[in-house]
């Protein structure tokens, strides 16, 4: 069963203790990814662990308000937009016209905590799995536009990007 179907049933049963767990399971399933989202633009390890818990805050006190199609993509979009509000009131964003100017890649390449991550996924994951890692879930490319851009069937992007994933998680685990 798939978090979104778990935390709809949660819900509708109403048991605090069951919504809990199904919060915690999303928790433990997408913390990282959020953590790693929001470090791409913010530098300090502390604030970064701030809006993590921050995003999924956010998400439990509006959990009955929002669409639960896709837990995934709301809590990374949640992670950007607060990333991002951060550093407007930091004022550490160019806003031009009412939009918000800024080069992702000197955001990025100066984070050293976001290149630790690059080094460790070096260690289980070749570098074409990795592109496909940070072009879905940071860039936010979809698998159709990842499956066009490299002339590969979509199933074979799906399953690269799935496997990767594992390989990964395996690894990390294994190496703790």
């Amino acid at each position: 069963m798939t978090l979104e179907k778990k935390l709809k049933h949660a819900i509708k049963s109403n048991d605090i203790e069951i919504i809990h767990s199904v919060f915690n399971d999303i928790y433990v399933t997408y913390g990282k990814l959020v953590y790693f989202k929001i470090m791409q633009y913010i530098d300090n390890k502390l604030d970064v662990e701030e809006l993590t818990q921050d995003v999924f805050v956010n998400f439990y006190n509006n959990i009955l308000y929002i669409d639960i199609h896709n837990i995934k993509y709301y809590l990374v979009t949640s992670a950007r937009n607060k990333a991002l509000d951060y550093l407007k009131k930091k004022k550490d964003l160019l806003v031009l016209d009412d939009k918000i100017i800024f080069e992702k890649e000197d955001i990025v390449n100066s984070n050293i905590e976001y290149e630790e991550i690059i080094k460790k996924m070096k260690l289980f994951l070749n570098d074409f799995e990795i592109k496909i890692i940070i072009k879905h879930n940071i860039n936010g490319d979809s698998f159709k536009q990842l499956a066009k851009e490299y002339k590969k069937p979509l199933n074979t992007i799906l399953s690269i990007y799935h496997r990767a994933l594992k390989k990964f998680k395996k690894g990390s685990e294994e190496s703790e």
